[in-house]
């Protein structure tokens, strides 16, 4: 093991050279990012991939998250995201955020760009991706120094960039992109707090403007959709913003079948009549014409996917909306049916539908 120091603010760049040849001839390099030390392999050579387990003692199937030094690294694979992808990466890139996000060249894989001027410059000489996990055995605590890499990894470890201590001395925060709507797989640098900000930042800022017409979408089109069509245009209503449409339909609603009993019923209390409504199914056009699709369940969305493919970044589960700032934000909660149940249920249905829509509100003006 070769430790070379290195000058964390002006880093000597014969020193990153080297230490990038090492990582082309298939050597495991450790170097400092801005949150733990990691350890650098080709991504692309197996067997640098396998000597990295091997000293990592981690299972052979768990990936590794690729270290990128430009924007451009992400195109290269094909990579599928939301916008609201794309809001994460230009507010915490570079920086302390692990992004795991579809790709059509190797599938589901971790990116995160590192805001370390020694890690990025080795990236781009070492002219690849780098799989870089801490610096630690695993199940060990990531080291925030050479000296701690050093007593952790005797062998295995062909070169360390020794930069003193890191600056954040706390590991990325990794945030899953490839689930509906999104899952904070672990907090670290980044509170899970400035994650549900930055969201509800991207709608009010962002999207909010371009949004015209909203769909609604349950199974049949008789109780949930319509509480959320009829109380977001009686709110829109109250806040003089008539100009965006609301419609509701169903997966397979019945054709001109009626909203359920207790369906008028709750909404009655409010003094919303809906009991003209004609139950509808959903079509293609309507999911077309539609600029926000709020369902209620996730089978919701894979039916509307299996219709319109394109309309993937314009779907969320309306409880989503419900959870901003919440200790569970994130989880990809459902609104389940309460047909054939109690009024209490159908309340309780109503309850979330209106906490929901009530941010939805907060986001539209």
């Amino acid at each position: 093991m070769q430790v070379l120091n290195i000058n964390s603010q002006n880093p000597e760049l014969e020193k990153i050279i080297k230490a990038a040849e090492v990582l082309k001839r298939g050597g495991i390099v450790a170097f400092p990012t801005e949150t733990v030390y990691g350890l650098g392999a080709n991504f692309f050579d197996e067997n640098a991939i396998k000597k990295l387990n091997g000293i990592k003692q981690r299972p052979p199937d768990k990936p590794f998250t690729a270290h990128i030094a430009d924007l451009g690294d992400l195109a290269k694979f094909g990579c599928d995201f939301s916008l609201f992808g794309e809001e994460l990466i230009e507010k915490f890139w570079p920086g302390p955020l692990t992004l795991i996000i579809d790709t059509k060249r190797l599938g589901k894989m971790g990116f995160r760009m590192p805001n370390n001027r020694i890690a990025r410059e080795l990236i781009r000489q070492s002219s690849t991706l780098i799989a870089a996990p801490s610096a630690n055995i695993s199940g060990q605590a990531p080291p925030t120094n050479a000296k701690d890499v050093v007593m952790q990894f005797k062998d295995g470890v062909d070169l360390v960039l020794d930069a003193g201590e890191t600056d954040l001395r706390q590991a990325s925060t990794v945030v899953d992109l490839t689930v509906f709507p999104y899952k904070i797989v672990r907090q670290g640098a980044i509170a899970k707090e400035r994650i549900a900000e930055a969201e509800f930042n991207f709608w009010k800022n962002k999207i909010s403007l371009r949004i015209k017409n909203i769909l609604f979408v349950c199974t049949g089109n008789s109780c949930r959709s319509v509480m959320g069509e009829a109380y977001l245009r009686k709110r829109l209503k109250q806040v003089e913003r008539e100009d965006i449409r609301i419609f509701s339909r169903g997966v397979s609603a019945s054709v001109l079948s009626r909203s359920t009993p207790e369906t008028i019923a709750v909404l009655k209390e409010l003094k919303i009549d809906i009991s003209d409504h004609n139950t509808m199914i959903l079509i293609d056009k309507d999911i077309e014409e539609a600029d926000l699709i709020l369902v209620m369940e996730k089978f919701h969305r894979d039916e509307i996917l299996d219709k319109v493919p394109s309309a993937k970044n314009k779907i969320y589960l309306l409880a989503e909306f419900g959870l901003w700032g919440g200790k569970i934000q994130g989880e990809a909660l459902e609104v389940n049916d309460p047909i054939g149940k109690s009024l209490r249920t159908y309340k309780d249905t109503f309850t979330i539908i209106k906490t929901s829509i009530e941010r939805l509100i907060k986001i539209l003006i």
